[in-house]
C-alpha cells in the first residue's frame, strides 16, 4: 500500500533499489552527517541491504514525487514498541522541506500499520536541515549522545495513535 500526499507517495523498498540507495549514502553530504564518515564498498551495501529486506525489524520506504525516486526513510526497531528513523533526500531536491514530508508520511504509516508508539533519530548538532526536517515533523530533543565519539543530538516523537496490530515488515 502506497501512502500519499499531493504529487508524493511512499512506497515500500523494492529489491531493484539497492543501486540508488547505494548512490544516496554515498553522497558526500550524507557521510559527511553519518557516524561513520566513509564512503561505503558495493559490496558491503549490497549484504546490507539483503539484511534489510529480510528483517523482521526494519521498514523502508522510497519518497516519490511524481513516480520518481526522491528519498528514502527507514524505521529499525530498537525497543518493543520503538524504532529509530534515519533519512535521506536526493541532492537535486534537497532545500524543498521533502525530508519533513518523508518523516510525516513514514511516521504515519508505521503508526498505522505497526505497534511503533516511539521514533528516535540522532542527528549531528551542525545537520541544520534535519534538524529543522524533524523538528518540523514533530520531534523533540531529548538528550546528548555520543556514537562513535561523536556528539549526536537525540530527537523523539511519540506516536500519535497506537494500533494493536501486529509489526509486519516490508519485503
Amino acid at each position: 500500500m502506497k501512502e500519499s500526499s499531493d504529487s508524493l507517495t511512499l512506497r515500500p523498498v523494492r529489491r531493484d533499489d539497492c543501486y540508488l540507495l547505494w548512490c544516496w549514502a554515498n553522497d558526500p553530504v550524507v557521510r559527511e552527517a553519518s557516524t561513520n564518515t566513509e564512503p561505503i564498498p558495493w559490496e558491503e551495501h549490497g549484504n546490507w541491504f539483503k539484511n534489510k529486506m529480510e528483517s523482521d525489524t526494519c521498514w523502508l520506504y522510497i519518497l516519490e514525487y511524481r513516480g520518481n525516486p526522491i528519498g528514502q526513510i527507514r524505521f529499525d526497531q530498537i525497543a518493543c514498541g520503538e524504532a529509530e528513523v534515519s533519512v535521506s533526500i536526493d541532492f537535486s531536491m534537497r532545500g524543498r522541506s521533502y525530508g519533513t514530508k518523508i518523516i510525516q508520511l513514514g511516521v504515519k504509516r508505521m503508526c498505522r500499520e505497526t505497534n511503533l508508539a516511539r521514533f528516535t533519530a540522532y542527528i549531528r548538532p551542525d545537520n541544520i536541515a534535519s534538524m529543522r526536517a524533524f523538528r518540523s515533523a514533530g520531534f523533540c530533543k531529548e538528550s546528548t549522545e555520543f556514537r562513535n565519539n561523536i556528539e549526536l543530538y537525540k530527537l523523539v516523537r511519540q506516536a500519535s495513535k497506537r494500533h494493536n496490530s501486529s509489526i509486519t515488515p516490508i519485503r
